[in-house]
């Protein structure tokens, strides 16, 4: 009799799984290059209402919209040691769009609201931004100064605060490659950072706060890194007037050298300007949303 031989199956050891290495940026910002062109164009949109409350307690409720639009382009003129000395600033389409005090025209319906539609002054425009000492200055491409008024503008729309001449999204830059950048962590930047980002001659951002979700590709095949966006705005006057923001949304940028390539962010706004003995109360509460796009070669 042949002795039965049983067979028991023993699992054959394999080697762990290699582990995937955490995906990290490493930012490091591009120095300035004469005839590099930047073109981007910038959106704000705030909808919402507006109360204007009167001591005896009547209300009376307004709907808000603005709508406020700026496209540029921006080339290197000249550098020194890799630092912007001249910048050309050429403006196309600016403009700012609110919503008519009255609801609709005469003769007209609540159903066709109007629009109050202002062209800026810096519309079809160009400027050099130069550095002049320890000071940016603007002057029209001829060389001649600019006005006062004129250069006040144009330093508000580029968020430029005195000292250098700026490259666009330097700052931004700066700070993601401040540090190597893990995905899934969220760091701190200036808010000076939020509101050069924000544009618009935006000023008041007291916090703002980025988390690396990774890598991603483009529709033309190229890297991107997104982040995760929160900015806050809580600024109060001495006046008594007060105004709230929470803006959340999304920036990609270059995970090379950290230039900024779209934007968008969008959230809830309130607007206390400051009381005034006898005059009615205006409260208003806004969305708020902002778009970003910059093409560089």
């Amino acid at each position: 009799m042949i002795p039965a031989i049983l067979l028991l199956a023993c699992p054959i050891p394999t080697e762990p799984p290699a582990r995937v290495p955490d995906e990290v940026v490493h930012v490091a910002p591009a120095a300035c290059a004469p005839r590099s062109v930047v073109r981007s164009t910038w959106l704000a949109e705030r909808s919402g209402e507006s109360r204007t409350i009167t001591e005896d307690g009547a209300t009376r409720v307004a709907p808000f919209q603005e709508e406020r639009r700026i496209e540029r382009a921006l080339e290197v003129l000249e550098c020194r040691a890799g630092v912007p000395q001249r910048l050309r600033l050429s403006y196309g389409e600016a403009f700012t769009r609110r919503l008519a005090a009255e609801q609709a025209p005469e003769g007209g319906s609540a159903d066709a609201p109007s629009f109050a539609h202002e062209r800026s002054p810096l519309a079809g425009r160009s400027f050099d931004l130069v550095q002049v000492g320890e000071s940016a200055t603007v002057r029209f491409a001829e060389g001649s100064p600019a006005p006062a008024g004129m250069a006040a503008i144009v330093l508000a729309a580029e968020s430029i605060r005195g000292g250098a001449v700026p490259l666009p999204g330097d700052e931004l830059a700066r700070a993601l490659g401040a540090a190597p950048r893990a995905k899934g962590a969220t760091f701190e930047v200036d808010p000076l950072v939020a509101c050069e980002l924000l544009g618009g001659g935006e000023e008041a951002a007291s916090s703002a706060a980025f988390t690396f979700l990774g890598l991603q590709q483009s529709a033309q095949g190229a890297s991107q890194a997104r982040f995760e966006v929160r900015i806050e705005i809580r600024a109060q006057g001495q006046d008594g007037s007060s105004r709230l923001a929470d803006l959340r949304g999304f920036l990609l940028a270059d995970p090379g050298n950290g230039r900024p390539l779209e934007l968008e962010v969008q959230g809830f706004e309130r607007q206390r300007p400051a009381p005034a003995r006898g005059a009615p109360r205006v409260e208003t509460d806004v969305t708020w949303r902002v778009l970003r796009t910059w093409t560089w070669r």
